[in-house]
């Protein structure tokens, strides 16, 4: 239960800024593993003429995406604590932040990479400018 969770930034630094690379990546934030992927498919979707209810649940599908990450990163690292019983696991613990400083720099870098090994001509998409912006947002 996440409303367990509370305040784990003051106890775990290092996983919160992970946690928030992580969350920042999944809401598809520019230079980092999801932008690549998600602007992409994005635009492709604006290019193509499927109609507005598609696009328009494209749409809050994304914004529901950022809400959720946004809750998430609230309610585990600035919200209060709620009682969790996370005494055991300390950060000190190689096993607990080797993989997860290993994945963070993983989305750090593999965005840009598999994007230039993926398409090794640039793709240029013409949208109008307010689907360009809307995708971003």
């Amino acid at each position: 239960n996440i409303r367990s969770f509370g305040g784990l930034s003051l106890n775990f630094p290092l996983v919160t800024v992970c946690m928030n690379l992580a969350n920042l990546s999944l809401c598809g934030v520019p230079f980092l593993a999801g932008f690549y992927s998600k602007d992409l498919i994005v635009e492709l979707a604006c290019q193509y003429s499927w109609g507005i209810f598609i696009l328009l649940m494209m749409f809050i599908c994304l914004m529901l995406t950022v809400l959720y990450s946004v809750r998430l990163t609230y309610l585990s690292f600035v919200g209060l604590y709620g009682g969790g019983t996370f005494i055991s696991v300390c950060e000190s613990d190689h096993s607990l932040t080797g993989p997860v400083v290993t994945l963070s720099f993983i989305s750090l870098i593999s965005g840009p990479i598999l994007g230039w090994l993926s398409f090794s001509a640039p793709v240029l998409i013409f949208l109008p400018v307010f689907l360009k912006w809307a995708a971003l947002f």
